[in-house]
């Protein structure tokens, strides 16, 4: 079952997420063959795999990502983190 968010948090997220991660990922952050599915994953989880992504320290470094997340401050990180915890 979907987790709990911070509801401002969320929504913010929600305008992070459509700008910057929907094309890929989906409106509703389903994913692909091609794209991981991010809805309803856990926080922390989210949280650490975007930081990496952005910071370019993880395992799976990806280009794209990297690019996606760049401008990303850690605050909105935790936005977008909490909308897309709790979509189902």
């Amino acid at each position: 079952s979907p987790t709990p968010a911070n509801a401002a948090q969320s929504a913010k997220g929600k305008d992070i997420f459509a700008k910057l991660c929907a094309r890929c990922h989906g409106e509703q952050a389903r994913g692909s063959e091609a794209y991981p599915r991010l809805a309803g994953q856990k926080l922390p989880y989210l949280q650490t795999s975007i930081t990496r992504y952005r910071d370019n320290t993880g395992i799976r470094n990806n280009q794209l990502m990297t690019i996606a997340t760049a401008p990303l401050k850690n605050d909105d990180i935790t936005a977008v983190a909490n909308y897309l915890t709790q979509l189902p």
